[in-house]
């Protein structure tokens, strides 16, 4: 079997300064004289050699890659994208690259070659996939909202210093645990207004007092507060064997408003008294009702009625003697006294 055919083809034009004597036989062209110095010629050359399959100058004999044109220093095998690693041992054959990684190429240079990079461009660390952490709170910067913070993954990478639950972007006091009703500042008393507006931090309070308890009679006070008192007590009138109040009677009631007013932290109790004439659970009942007609009152009025509280005592606390008519006015009557 012929491995390998040459072939070339000529013509040729040949003068000559002296008379031509020549005879030319050969089997693979012919030639023919004229006059004494000219000639023509035609011929075929054969060369006959190995077989190169791919044309690569190597002969498939001593060429690993004989079906693809390659380079001697590869013993006939191609390197494509020249990075000195022939692509049957190239596992990225289009794009120069290093032994280290088989071939392949790692841009950024951290060690992580680029086809197994998620950030190929920026150096990265081999936990996140090749991307990078700049603070190191295991957040890769590309998903971090706060890359230059140490976070937590529930914020997205940003912080919460305090642990409260708000994160310190959103939070208006990030060193101290509050709560989200707050921006993330505390209430420490849990009564609804945050430290820094609350006078008495500490101790639960009201908004009108910022944050303090409802003020109470001092104790200097109690005195003249409970003169005041039992003094438009004592005016109050109602209908002859009934809780309703007389009109004549309110003007004394709202003397009393103002003293409840300030003093929001202060408590009053109502009692109701009869005398002793008629029965004596009728006259308990009577004297539950008016305490209770009282306390709607002041209710009415806008006195919350928890600070209020109202009992009948019928004829069991006599001021006077039931045995006089002077007695008997004396003990039908209401009092109203600061709370214990």
């Amino acid at each position: 079997m012929v491995e390998n055919v040459g072939i070339t083809f000529g013509l040729g034009h040949q003068i000559y300064l002296n008379e031509l004597k020549s005879f030319d036989q050969n089997p693979t062209g012919s030639g023919a004289s004229y006059g004494k110095n000219m000639r023509h010629t035609v011929g075929l050359k054969f060369r006959w050699g190995a077989k190169d399959t791919d044309g690569d100058g190597i002969s498939d004999k001593e060429d690993a890659c004989p079906d693809v044109k390659g380079l001697e220093a590869f013993k006939g095998c191609p390197d494509t994208d020249g990075d000195g690693i022939p692509d049957k041992d190239d596992a990225c054959p289009d794009k120069p690259g290093s032994k280290d990684f088989n071939g392949c190429p790692d841009s950024d240079k951290d060690g992580i070659a680029d086809k197994d990079d998620a950030c190929p461009d920026v150096a990265g660390i081999a936990s996140l996939q090749g991307c990078p952490d700049a603070d190191g709170d295991g957040i890769a910067d590309k998903d971090d909202e706060c890359p230059t913070v140490k976070g937590l993954a529930s914020f997205k990478g940003c912080p919460d210093s305090d642990g409260d639950g708000v994160q310190d972007k959103d939070d208006a006091c990030p060193n101290e645990a509050g709560i989200a009703q707050f921006n993330g500042c505390p209430d420490t008393d849990g009564d609804g207004i945050q430290d820094k507006e609350d006078k008495c931090p500490t101790v639960p309070g009201v908004a009108s007092e910022q944050g303090c308890p409802e003020k109470k009679v001092a104790k200097e006070e109690i005195k003249e507060v409970e003169k005041k008192l039992q003094m438009a007590a004592s005016r109050i009138q109602f209908e002859t064997g009934k809780s309703t109040i007389l009109r004549v009677s309110f003007a004394e009631l709202d003397k009393l408003l103002p003293i409840m007013k300030q003093y929001p932290g202060a408590e009053f109790r109502i009692e109701g008294h009869t005398d002793n004439v008629g029965n004596a659970v009728a006259n308990k009942n009577l004297s539950q009702q008016r305490a209770d007609a009282v306390k709607a009152y002041f209710v009415s009025k806008g006195i919350k009625a928890d600070r209020l509280s109202s009992n009948g005592f019928g004829q069991e606390k006599p001021l006077g003697s039931n045995a006089t008519p002077a007695g008997r006015t004396q003990n039908r009557r209401v009092e109203i006294h600061l709370a214990d």
